[in-house]
This record gives structure tokens, sequence and C-alpha cells, in this order.
């Protein structure tokens, strides 16, 4: 980490009632930079985000509520003005409190249940977060059949184009593969019909209930106590909390490779008892692992970042295996349904 002059982060950290002893720059990008601020009082992260105000008071609406209800997540430290963010320029800057602790290990049961017992009183915390006027946010809450009707043009269209040019390998995989995730997209649509989508979308827009969109565990930090904290919420919405559930899914087989049956009813049945769900909701999860992310993921970044076809087929390779072995939870969800409620 590059230690930095205080001069330079003087008109913000100028704002705030602490002594600074040093700062170090922990990361630098185009739209997000963080410091690490040694203080009389600790340590101290600062990061200057480039969202609109509505979306800044979205984030610290949510992460004051979760701190309500008890939710372990670092103190955000409000200025003189007692405001929780400072306005500099174009620039808004956030400044909270360093969580001591390390990343979770999905590969360690003793971590993978903690993280489980975390994301379900996560989404249990969040009851309450109702959508503002004044928030903005990626708000995907009853637009499912759109988004994947969306999805579903766009891998049949790629189909369609491979279909009449098997010249690449990754035509030829293309040609081989999508055709069984282009039907399963089509099962989706048409399964989300016959559910309680609409019902537990009603039930969120009346109740509230925050989506993480990225609950992995580069977002998490597991205390010296045990409890697990968030550490970023930038990717939060309101929405069922089916993502979360694939994305926990999805690091974990990362690690380990794949998933046993006694696994994964040991994860439904912890995230169960602390934030219990009804065998419709679960259903709905479980429609919702029928979606290809990791496949339209790969695909989608090439256009954006212009990986050459090795990258990129190695990209979609991965990500049609871990989509396939998602798949091959679906039956023990289908299990945990039937022995929880029958």
């Amino acid at each position: 980490m590059q230690i930095v002059e205080t001069k330079e982060l003087n008109p913000i950290l100028s704002q705030y009632s602490f002594e600074i002893d040093k700062v170090q720059l922990v990361a630098d990008k185009v739209n997000r930079s963080v410091w690490k601020i040694y203080t009389n009082d600790g340590i101290k992260y600062l990061k200057k985000i480039q969202y609109p105000l509505e979306k800044i008071q979205f984030l610290v609406d949510a992460i004051k509520h979760l701190q309500s209800n008890h939710f372990p997540v670092p103190i955000i430290h409000t200025t003189n003005n007692q405001v929780p963010y400072c306005i500099i320029g174009d620039d808004t800057y956030l400044l909270t409190d360093q969580v001591i602790g390390s990343k979770p290990n999905l590969d360690s049961i003793s971590d993978f249940r903690r993280v489980t017992t975390s994301l379900a009183k996560f989404h249990l915390a969040s009851r309450g977060v109702i959508p503002k006027p004044q928030w903005a946010f990626v708000n995907s809450l009853g637009n499912w059949s759109e988004f994947f009707r969306e999805k579903y043009d766009l891998l049949n269209s790629i189909y369609q184009e491979s279909d009449t040019k098997t010249t690449s390998t990754l035509d030829k995989l293309f040609v081989r593969k999508l055709p069984k995730f282009i039907n399963n997209l089509t099962k989706l649509q048409q399964q989300l019909l016959k559910s309680e989508y609409h019902l537990w979308t009603k039930d969120i827009e009346k109740v509230g209930g925050l989506c993480h969109c990225d609950f992995s565990p580069s977002n998490l930090i597991i205390h010296p106590s045990g409890k697990v904290y968030i550490i970023d919420f930038d990717t939060l919405s309101i929405d069922l909390p089916a993502k979360d559930f694939r994305i926990l899914l999805y690091w974990t087989l990362i690690k380990k490779g794949s998933f046993d049956k006694n696994e994964m009813m040991e994860f439904l049945e912890l995230y169960q008892q602390h934030n219990p769900l009804t065998p419709q909701q679960w259903e709905i999860i479980k429609i919702y692992l029928l979606y290809p992310y990791m496949l339209i993921y790969a695909i989608e970044n090439c256009s954006r970042r212009q990986w050459n076809e090795s990258v990129y087929l190695s990209r979609v390779v991965k990500g049609i295996e871990t989509d396939q072995e998602m798949l091959r939870l679906i039956p023990f969800i289908d299990s945990f349904i039937k022995n929880t409620f029958h």
C-alpha cells in the first residue's frame, strides 16, 4: 500500500474530528478509491465513490437500518456537521471503521456455516427497508420476466449466428451447449408464471427487503467474535433474495468444486432456521437456479472488455461448467421442500 501525503485529503479529513497519523492508498480505480486512515481513534477506511447523491442516501439509510436491527456492518462516521458523507466537487466520500478479522474460507465447514447464517440474518434484518421516492438504486423487483426474456433473446441470437458458421472452437461449443441453456430459460419463464413470484414481490414492496447482489467472500469479514460483517454495499438493491443464494453457492462451488446432498441440505436447513421461507418462496429460489448466470456473465463481459477469443473461450467454458453444476443442486431443493413442508 502506498503512503500518501495527508494534505491531499485535507479538504475531506478536516471535516471529521479525528487526529490523522498516517494515510495509505489501498485502491485507486476510475470511479472509486479507498484509503486506510490511521487516527487517534483507530483505523478507518475512506472511500471515494461517484454515485448520485440519491443512491448514496439509499446505501446510508439501508446500512443504518441493518445496524438498528443489530446486523454487523461497519460504522459510518458523520462529519462535524453530522452528515454521514462528505461531498467535494463531483466526488462523495464515506468514512467507516475498520473491521478486524479475516475473509471467509468457504471450504471450511465452520466458515461456511457462519456465512450461511449471516446471509439469512442479513435478509431478515433488511425487512423494513421500503423504497423511498428520494432513493436511487438498481430496481429489479417485479422485473424478472422481462430480464429473463432479454437473456433468452441474447443466447438464442448467439446460437443462431453460430449455427450458420461453425468454423471456430467457440462457435462449435455454442452450437453444442447453448440449446440446453436456452431451453432452461424457456422453462424458467414458464415456471415463473405459475409461481407466486408476484405475491412475493408484493410482500417485499409492502414490508421491504434487500438483496446484496454480491454476497461473496471478498465483501465479507469474519470477526474474531465469529460475527460475519458485510463490508461493501455498492451493489445493494431491493429485490427477492434469490440472487444472493446463487452468488454464495457459486463461490462455494468455485472453492469446493461440488456439493453433495448432505452439504446442500445443511445449507438450506441452516438458512431456514434463521430466516424461514415458505415452500412457495423456496420454489422461486429453485427456479432462479435455472438462470445460466456465469455463462451470460462471460458473454456480456467479453463485449465490454474486448477479450481475445482464447480468454473468451476459457471464460465461457468455466461459465458452462459452473452453471451445469448449479443445475445439479435443484433436486436437493426439491428434497428439502418435501422433507420440510410435507
